[in-house]
């Protein structure tokens, strides 16, 4: 992966965060509260959607601004307990500047039917996706347990799709 060497603004990133979380909500990649989105703006700082908000009703004032380790910088709303997954990402691999967790309803229709998405099913999705690697988790998601195996995946891959996990 190439290794990208400047990082968006605090102004930049809050407005990516809106303008995606916006769009995910209108296409209906997520639902209720579904999902969220991360950017990394520095060496040691991420911003991020909070929990328990719809995507598409976000407000710059409800994002909250955390460092590699969870720890809230700024904001007053909670982060999702899964960003966890994305500040994971984010220490082990330099080269992600953002993760966005989305619920697309075609993606989980693959996912539950155990079909890849890199089988020529659709031609469009291979060739602007590229390798979208898929990654069976039959489990209760134990905080280190997802997080090792989405390891191996987010190291090599653009793309996940999981199938079933919980937290």
């Amino acid at each position: 992966m190439e290794h990208l060497s400047e990082y968006l603004t605090k102004k930049q990133a809050r407005k990516a965060i809106i303008d995606i979380g916006q769009r995910m909500y209108i296409r209906g990649f997520v639902a209720a509260n579904d999902g969220n989105i991360s950017v990394r703006t520095g060496e040691n700082e991420v911003w991020a959607t909070p929990t328990g908000v719809s995507k598409g009703y976000m407000k710059k004032k409800m994002l909250v601004k955390v460092d590699l380790d969870g720890n809230l910088l700024e904001g007053t709303y909670r982060p999702s307990s899964e960003l966890k997954m994305h500040l994971r990402a984010y220490r082990e691999n330099d080269a992600i500047r953002s993760v966005c967790h989305a619920h697309p309803l075609v993606c989980t229709c693959y996912a539950i039917a155990g079909i890849p998405l890199d089988v020529p099913v659709l031609a469009e999705a291979i060739i602007s996706l590229g390798d979208v690697h898929f990654l069976i988790a039959h489990f209760v998601v134990l905080p280190n347990l997802m997080y090792s195996h989405l390891h191996k995946q987010y190291t090599n891959h653009f793309f996940v799709l999981v199938l079933k996990y919980f937290l």
